[in-house]
Formats: C-alpha cells, sequence, structure tokens
C-alpha cells in the first residue's frame, strides 16, 4: 500500500490510501509514503477504517473514519457483510 502524508498536521495522519501510486498521482501526490495496514490489537488505538475483502483476502477502501467507509455501500454496509463480501474492520495505517 502506498499513502499521502497531509502535510498540515505534525503528527502522521494520512489523506488518501491506495494500492497503486497511479491512484495517489490522481490526488495529486508527488511522493507517496509506503505504509501497512493491519488490524488493530485490542489495546490499540485504531487509526482508519477499512473493507477487509473476504474473496481477495485484503484490505481496500480504507477511510480515516466509519461513516465514510459506510458511503461506499449503497445498500448499506450491512448487507455486504450479511452476504459473506467481507466485514468493515478498525485497522492501523503505519508507516512502512
Amino acid at each position: 500500500m502506498k499513502n499521502v502524508r497531509q502535510p498540515a498536521f505534525s503528527d502522521p495522519k494520512f489523506n488518501h490510501t491506495y494500492g497503486s501510486e497511479i491512484q495517489l498521482t490522481m490526488c495529486g501526490c508527488d511522493t507517496p509514503i509506503p505504509v501497512i495496514v493491519r488490524l488493530a490489537g485490542d489495546n490499540e488505538r485504531p487509526t482508519h477504517w477499512a473493507w477487509w475483502d473476504a474473496r481477495k483476502l485484503r484490505f481496500s477502501m480504507i477511510f480515516k473514519s466509519k461513516v465514510q467507509l459506510d458511503m461506499c455501500f449503497p445498500y448499506g454496509r450491512s448487507v455486504a457483510e450479511d452476504s459473506c463480501d467481507g466485514v468493515g474492520v478498525e485497522v492501523v495505517v503505519a508507516i512502512k
């Protein structure tokens, strides 16, 4: 995964998280930052929400908030989860 650090913040917050540099370029990123996306542990504060794709076995649609993730599902995230397509999860995005 690649990411863009938002320069307006002193702590590492990220604007866009995509799997390819081409997608980041479309967001105006000249210097992508490689990141690791992983499930948040029990004693860990999650930084983002992501969709775990049960068919592709990878994270996708990574956003800072649950609301942003939920907007990706026109019939609601629960419909996609109930059909076993995947699940919304809290994750940690960290610099690689």
